[in-house]
């Protein structure tokens, strides 16, 4: 009898404890994010923003600052995406703050990266009182990189298109007369090539004979 008492005494006291742990947790957790104060900004991304999601982090240098809470086409101009961002109050938003997509490693998982803000710049300001400021976007690499990749294959079609423009029937028969004219020249002074060392030898030989009576007769 006195074991069975023991044993549900030890488990009510397990109970009560662990009940006791989880709520302190809790309120922890609860407040210390109650502490945490957010304040909506805006970012307008001209380019796909695929492997983006909600509650995508937010960062500032690589350090964790805040969240996007809203991904939307801009009705201003379907080609734009226009995102809302939570970032933590107290970070140093400045006027020529700028945010870049980009992809974490080789998972591939999208987050917005803040970066740039001079330190005699103006800060950003969020408040109340009207819509939320727009942090400046710049093309993330990826976008860069596709864009130059295009220009190169543009301009390797536009010089493919120039070659055979200018390489048409009556343009190539005349390179290929003008090759042949010169092949026969090339031919002919093969030919005539110890003719051509003899009459040189002889023009440098009659020099040096008159250079010498020229120098007797002096």
């Amino acid at each position: 009898m006195d074991d069975r008492v023991n044993f549900a005494l030890v488990g009510a006291f397990v109970l009560v404890l662990a009940t006791a742990l989880i709520a302190a947790v809790l309120w922890l957790a609860v407040g210390l994010g109650g502490k945490r104060k957010f304040d909506p900004y805006e970012s307008i991304i001209a380019e796909s923003v695929a492997g983006l999601d909600i509650e995508a982090p937010v960062k500032y240098l690589g350090v964790d600052v805040g969240k996007v809470s809203k991904i939307a086409i801009d009705p201003r101009n379907p080609n734009q995406v226009r995102l809302r961002l939570l970032i933590e109050r107290g970070t140093p938003i400045k006027r020529d703050t700028s945010a870049v997509l980009k992809s974490q490693g080789l998972t591939g998982i999208a987050y917005i990266e803040l970066s740039g803000g001079s330190p005699n710049s103006p800060p950003l300001v969020s408040d109340d009182s009207g819509p939320p400021p727009v942090i400046p976007s710049r093309p993330s690499l990826g976008f860069r990189a596709e864009s130059l990749l295009g220009s190169v294959l543009a301009n390797l079609d536009q010089l493919a298109g120039n070659l055979n423009a200018a390489l048409d029937a009556d343009n190539r028969a005349s390179l290929k007369a003008t090759l042949a004219d010169t092949s026969t020249l090339v031919h002919g002074l093969a030919a005539q090539q110890q003719a051509l060392h003899a009459a040189l030898t002889g023009i440098a030989r009659a020099a040096d004979e008159g250079a010498k009576a020229a120098a007797v007769g002096a």
